[in-house]
């Protein structure tokens, strides 16, 4: 019955298809299958094949008549949404979120392989998470706290997109497992299809993101709380809408005002830079702190008035494209350090001052002393009622000015070695006003305050002397034009921690405060950082040197303290002198000097390098009685000694000589002669003190330039000490 025509034509794969519906249709008496059968035209075509076998009245087989319908475009669009249906069912197998489609009762119509890992992982298969499941009862069925009313309110927002009420939910939402914290983000949308409301879910798992995401501001909190303990302070400016984003606490403590402002609009940190400095940085930050450069140290003036150093840096902070998009940057206060570096620069040059003074000092004295000698000697030779005696009066004078200048220059610069001892500075304080109440103008008012229980200090007597005559005398200059008070105050202190780390010079302890104030002029901001540089002077023309206050500086460095000034305009001035109490002592005071008294043709050896000073010290001795051998060479004067050790009552030797010093010389001659006694002079003594030179076995120290009278004192005073000497020994 099989026709080879038909059979030829037939799609090979679709043969055994058709015969075996032929087969059915002999059986069963009808039959219905699809295959591809050739068109004339040589393609294939899928044709719905109906078979129905007809029979007799005897029921036997007669014929099979069949009907063919070309079904070749409906199997078409089969195949096409076959192919559709597995490319979606591809691509929502690939999506790594967990994917359902829920009905409008809740039941679960399809899932995603993502959802069936899900589900299978966490045991919800078959009781909760797997197709035909209904998920609002799973919903409902959550468990009771924070995260189950999260899930539950899940469940709410299905029903109401279902319902129509709400568009579209999103939540983020916990699901912990036993092992581990995890949360998804859940989305619902509607889905139509068929004529039938429906919603498509999606969760994603966003533990990552939230494990970043609390990490980030956990790293937050610690950078906020780092830059907001800090004393600095931290900015941050967006460089597009040119505005500050973030302040740090410490601009409010810095800048004397609140952060906010600089919220407010356009990003201005220079809005209290001091007007002199403005355009500079205003000039400087948009490029330098963009180029990654901006490094500035400027001045801003608070709202109280008061001026701060600031040092500002900036650094870009660039996005993917390599764009700055913000700036950042940390600002500091460093007034303390620019004060402090100005203190050490102030140090530095007082000290290289004082090196150069140091440098001169000897020299310039030993001009002065042979202007001195001469003068005196000069004097001796005239009638008493001569006017030439007169001029040789001012000389002097001008002598003994240019004596003290020199001594001031060394003592302000630290050059010259002091001899310190136990001292009450009351003591020192009575003597100055004595003579002070004779010079100082009647309409300045005097206010003394001593206390009895100050401590001794170790100080130079001389010095402090010294510096209480500058600054009262200062005091009494700015007073002239108003006559006002000058009040001088001796205290027994105790210097703390806070105020020794404001002022370098000073430790925590007892001090003496040595107080000196006046209700005078004051002295501006402006002067008041210069007033202890030396040569450095408001005063008119001829008023002033400009070395006082430097001298009482360079005093109280030597003497351990520190000198602290307060001043304003038109409210006077205020001196704190800082001395380091010492333990009590015995109190100096002062030995009176021996009466002058004539030589009587004792012999004196004269040993300077200056030819002048020894033919004028030579002249002045034997002026007053003595008989003088005069050496310009240390050597030929020890020399001379060696060769007549007893031929000299007394050696006058200076200091400062090539070859041997005059305290080498002295260590050699005592060696020849121990009893031997020597007077040592000099222009400039950095190191030797009377106590030293006494060690040494020296009997005086006398400064240049030596007046004939102190000359002939000192002469006197060792020459009788050296005789009585002499006299115990031999007595024993």
């Amino acid at each position: 019955m099989q026709s080879s025509w038909w059979s030829g034509r037939v799609h090979p794969e679709d043969r055994e298809i058709a015969e075996r519906g032929i087969g059915e249709a002999l059986a069963h008496g009808t039959s219905q299958c699809e295959y591809r059968l050739r068109h004339q035209d040589g393609a294939y075509r899928w044709i719905n094949d109906n078979r129905r076998l007809v029979r007799n009245s005897a029921e036997a087989a007669v014929e099979l008549v069949g009907v063919w319908m070309d079904i070749t475009e409906r199997k078409a669009a089969d195949e096409a949404l076959r192919e559709s249906e597995r490319f979606v069912r591809a691509a929502l197998d690939g999506l790594t979120a967990h994917i359902a489609i829920i009905d409008e009762r809740g039941v679960i119509l399809a899932v995603n392989e993502a959802w069936r890992t899900f589900a299978v992982d966490n045991q919800l298969s078959a009781e909760r998470g797997g197709e035909g499941v209904n998920y609002l009862d799973v919903c409902d069925c959550a468990e009771s706290g924070e995260d189950g009313q999260k899930i539950g309110a899940v469940g709410a927002a299905i029903r109401d997109v279902l319902a129509g009420r709400t568009a579209m939910y999103e939540a983020e939402y916990p699901c912990h497992s036993p092992t581990e914290k995890r949360w998804f983000m859940v989305r619902i949308t509607p889905f139509r299809g068929e004529g039938a409301r429906r919603v498509v879910i999606a969760h994603e798992n966003i533990t990552q993101r939230r494990l970043q995401e609390d990490e980030l501001r956990a790293n937050e909190e610690r950078f906020r709380q780092v830059v907001e303990s800090i004393r600095e302070v931290f900015w941050m400016r967006d460089v597009k809408e040119d505005r500050i984003i973030y302040v740090s606490p410490g601009y409010d403590a810095i800048w004397g005002e609140s952060r906010t402002k600089l919220y407010e609009g356009p990003s201005d940190f220079g809005r209290n830079v001091r007007p002199d400095e403005t355009d500079r940085e205003r000039r400087l930050t948009d490029n330098e702190q963009q180029a990654g450069t901006y490094d500035e140290t400027f001045r801003i003036v608070r709202p109280d008035g008061t001026a701060r150093w600031i040092h500002n840096r900036a650094f870009p902070v660039r996005n993917a494209a390599g764009e700055v998009y913000r700036i950042v940057g940390v600002a500091e206060d460093v007034t303390d350090q620019r004060e402090l570096a100005e203190q050490v620069r102030q140090a530095q040059k007082m000290e290289s001052i004082g090196t150069l003074a140091g440098g001169i000092a000897h020299d310039f004295n030993n001009v002065l002393a042979c202007i001195n000698g001469y003068t005196e000697l000069s004097k001796i030779e005239l009638p008493k009622d001569s006017p030439v005696s007169a001029y040789m009066d001012a000389v002097m004078l001008a002598v003994k000015r240019a004596a003290d200048l020199v001594r001031q220059i060394v003592a302000f610069s630290r050059q010259q070695e002091l001899e310190r001892k136990p001292l009450q500075l009351r003591f020192v304080i009575k003597e100055a006003m004595e003579l002070l109440r004779a010079t100082i103008p009647s309409g300045i008012a005097f206010d003394v305050h001593l206390e009895s229980e100050v401590p001794d200090v170790l100080a130079d007597a001389s010095q402090v002397h010294q510096v209480i005559m500058n600054l009262c005398t200062n005091a009494a200059h700015a007073m002239q034009e108003h006559p006002g008070r000058l009040t001088i105050a001796l205290e027994n202190v105790a210097v703390d921690t806070i105020l020794a780390a404001a002022h370098p010079g000073l430790f925590p302890g007892r001090y003496a405060r040595l107080s000196v104030s006046d209700t005078g002029c004051g002295i501006g901001k402006a002067t008041l950082g210069r007033i202890f540089d030396p040569f450095f002077t408001t005063k008119a023309p001829g008023e002033g040197t400009g070395l006082g206050l430097a001298v009482v500086h360079g005093i109280m460095q030597s003497h351990e303290g520190a000198v602290i000034v307060e001043s304003e305009p038109d409210k006077g001035t205020r001196f704190d002198l800082y001395f380091p109490a010492r333990a009590r002592g015995e109190v100096a005071g002062v030995v009176p000097s021996a009466p002058f008294v004539c030589g009587r043709g004792e012999r004196i050896l004269y040993v300077d390098d200056e030819p002048m000073l020894v033919q004028m010290g030579k002249h002045i001795l034997e002026r007053l009685g003595y008989v003088v051998d005069a050496r310009i060479n240390s050597n030929e004067a020890l020399a001379e000694v060696r060769a007549h050790p007893d031929a000299y009552d007394l050696v006058i030797t200076d200091h400062m000589m090539p070859g041997l010093t005059g305290t080498a010389l002295a260590e050699r001659l005592r060696a020849l002669r121990a009893s031997l006694p020597i007077i040592l002079t000099t222009g400039y003594n950095a190191t030797l003190t009377d106590e030293r030179v006494r060690e040494m076995g020296i009997s005086r120290l006398l400064l240049k330039p030596v007046a004939m009278e102190t000359l002939g004192v000192a002469v006197s005073e060792v020459l009788a000490e050296a005789k009585s000497s002499y006299a115990e020994n031999t007595a024993r």
